[in-house]
């Protein structure tokens, strides 16, 4: 196995130390997103018991973070269903006194009164429950987090990831299509002073206009965890971004990442983003054709960029020798 290393600093992601064991304090294990336990055995069901809580952690930081998160971790519990499967999730609120909550279900096209936006549900309070019992319609990346209170609540760690699958995948695998060995990564950032996360709730205008980027970045709910990949083996890396201000910019220096789906499910060709691309002059005034020219996106090709709240798959083939080491980077994006 070579480690692929998923690092985090506010600056420029640089190398783990070599000689450090895979980081994985009770904060979260970084080679697993928490997939739940599944209480239903129809096999197209999935059903499971949300407790959002305040709950100390050790995230990778100098001390334990008062977080909030749903079951004692973050992120959540991974959901992964089939496109067509029914998902019941029973919440129970077990916030502090001033968090009123609901889970909505970031880009699942579901009824009003299961979406978890305050405008259709009325909010779950403190020592309350409810029931969510949707459909989840169609293949692609999703994720969950509240909507009331939303950036702070998400800022401090209520959220997770939702995998709907093609119903073609064990297809895809076995053709030799998709890689057999795939890794959920839910990419976010945070902010704390001593035990406490800092409130990104603000009625300045800059602040709302231009958001705010926490100071550490977490993979998987870790700072700086170290991961396994398979050497000169395809995987997969299903990324979902749950930061609600910072982009990130995605690069594995020596080895392309190829963008094979996200948000919508797979895509219908395989494709290598970044680098240039050719842009067409034309006259403001007349519409006459000046030519054409090649403009940089921002990003290098083999890259991947993840908007707040985006999702991306990617499949990565490394190379190498076994126990070499690959630095997941982060780096600005304009």
């Amino acid at each position: 196995m070579r480690n692929l290393i998923a690092l985090a600093t506010t600056v420029l992601l640089g190398c783990h130390p070599a000689d450090d064991k895979p980081n994985k304090p009770d904060g979260g294990d970084p080679t697993t997103t928490g997939t739940s336990i599944d209480i239903n055995p129809d096999p197209n069901i999935f059903e499971a018991n949300f407790t959002a809580s305040q709950v100390s952690l050790d995230i990778g930081l100098d001390e334990r973070v008062d977080v909030l998160a749903y079951n004692g971790q973050i992120p959540g519990p991974e959901i992964r269903a089939v496109e067509g499967d029914r998902v019941i999730i029973h919440l129970t609120n077990d916030l502090p006194a001033d968090f009123d909550t609901t889970i909505h279900w970031h880009g699942i096209e579901g009824t009003n009164d299961m979406d978890g936006t305050p405008v259709t549900q009325a909010p779950v309070k403190p020592g309350e429950t409810f029931t969510y019992d949707f459909i989840v319609p169609r293949t692609g990346i999703y994720w969950y987090h509240p909507h009331i209170r939303g950036a702070q609540t998400t800022h401090s760690g209520l959220y997770g990831a939702l995998v709907v699958e093609d119903p073609e995948l064990e297809t895809l695998v076995a053709d030799g299509v998709l890689p057999t060995n795939h890794q959920t990564l839910v990419l976010s950032d945070i902010s704390t002073f001593g035990e406490l996360v800092l409130s990104v709730e603000s009625d300045n205008a800059m602040v709302l206009m231009n958001g705010t980027e926490g100071a550490s970045l977490l993979v998987n709910g870790q700072v700086m965890p170290t991961l396994e990949v398979p050497v000169g083996e395809g995987m997969r890396l299903q990324i979902v971004n749950t930061a609600i201000t910072r982009f990130y910019r995605l690069k594995i220096p020596g080895v392309t990442m190829y963008r094979v789906g996200g948000e919508g499910g797979l895509l219908e060709t395989v494709r290598v983003e970044g680098g240039a691309v050719e842009a067409t002059m034309t006259d403001t005034d007349t519409g006459a054709d000046l030519g054409s020219l090649q403009r940089s996106v921002g990003f290098e090709r083999g890259e991947v960029v993840v908007a707040p709240a985006q999702r991306t798959d990617v499949v990565i083939v490394p190379d190498g020798e076994v126990g070499d080491e690959l630095v997941l980077r982060w780096e600005d994006y304009a």
